[in-house]
């Protein structure tokens, strides 16, 4: 702001310098924390000025701060509309950051900023209606959020710096509604939330991957110790195992002398078969053929070219 050359007054020859209100800080910022700057390039520190003077004919300034020292809460001396406001409490404490590490223990919360002397009137906009913040200045969009939304109700300056990589438009009260939906939005998440999101991603389908993987194992070991005969046909395995061109010859059946029984001849398979009775008891007794199976047959099909060796069958058990 221009400050008006010395004017001489009539009645003395004494030059007097009007001085106006003024608007500045005392406080500097660390070059680190230049993105908290606005689009005129004025520091949180400044722009705070701008801010608190709305409500008191554009006259503040801001101090510095004292090591382990704090600004000062809402009391009944500065609990004003201006001062109770969102992008006072966001703006001060960005003031505080930005002076230096030393400083990093200095926040306060929202509750203890607001709630000392704060009407409930003053504390839900991010700019007092009513007002209007002047022209030569303006306030950062990160500023403007509602400190209830910051983690843990207090100024979070990695949240508050992912919102100014967004390149948001300032804000200039007066022109801008101090009510604006987007002063009540929540704050996008942190690097360190994505960078969380995305390792849980990762370490999701590793253990879902690992999990199939075993599943398939297992059934691939159960596969491979089950019998042949089951995972194969039945009879498949017995032809593989007796071919026919591989059959014995039919044995002659010689029975047992015991109890006289007279002989029966089996001939070659597929000729007339002869049975002589024979009478033990008082009974008639007739030898009962025998049906092959596929493995432990003697008597091979109709279609067998062969003929059985001669093998001894055991004695005849007579009908009762």
């Amino acid at each position: 702001m221009a400050i008006p050359t010395p004017t001489t007054s009539p009645s003395s020859s004494m030059a007097t310098r009007i001085f106006p209100r003024a608007l500045k800080s005392e406080a500097t910022c660390t070059a680190d924390y230049s993105w908290m700057n606005n689009a005129e390039g004025q520091s949180p520190c400044l722009v705070v000025a701008y801010v608190e003077g709305a409500c008191n004919g554009d006259d503040w300034t801001q101090p510095t701060l004292s090591v382990s020292a704090h600004y000062d809460p809402s009391s009944i001396s500065n609990a004003n509309a201006c001062y109770c406001s969102w992008s006072s409490y966001n703006l001060l404490m960005a003031c505080t950051l930005c002076q230096g590490p030393q400083f990093s223990d200095s926040l306060l919360t929202w509750a203890e900023f607001y709630k000392p002397a704060c009407p409930s009137s003053y504390y839900d906009v991010y700019f007092p209606t009513g007002y209007t913040l002047d022209t030569s200045s303006s306030i950062p969009f990160w500023a403007s959020m509602n400190p209830q939304n910051w983690t843990n109700a207090q100024f979070n300056v990695n949240q508050a710096q992912t919102i100014a990589e967004n390149n948001y438009t300032d804000l200039t009260p007066g022109t801008t509604p101090s009510t604006a939906p987007q002063a009540t939005s929540s704050p996008s998440l942190t690097v360190g939330a994505i960078v969380g999101i995305v390792l849980g991603c990762i370490a999701f389908i590793l253990i879902v991957a690992a999990v199939v993987y075993l599943l398939f194992q297992k059934r691939k070991s159960k596969r491979q110790s089950m019998p042949s005969f089951i995972i194969g046909s039945v009879e498949d395995e017995a032809s593989s195992m007796f071919p026919h061109s591989q059959w014995p010859s039919r044995p002659e059946y010689i029975p047992s002398t015991v109890g006289s029984p007279p002989p029966m001849s089996m001939q070659s398979f597929g000729q007339t078969l002869t049975q002589h009775p024979m009478q033990h008891f008082g009974q008639l007794y007739a030898p009962q053929p025998e049906y092959p199976s596929i493995a432990y047959s003697s008597i091979p099909p109709a279609d067998a070219p062969t003929m059985y060796t001669s093998m001894s069958k055991p004695n005849a058990i007579p009908l009762v």
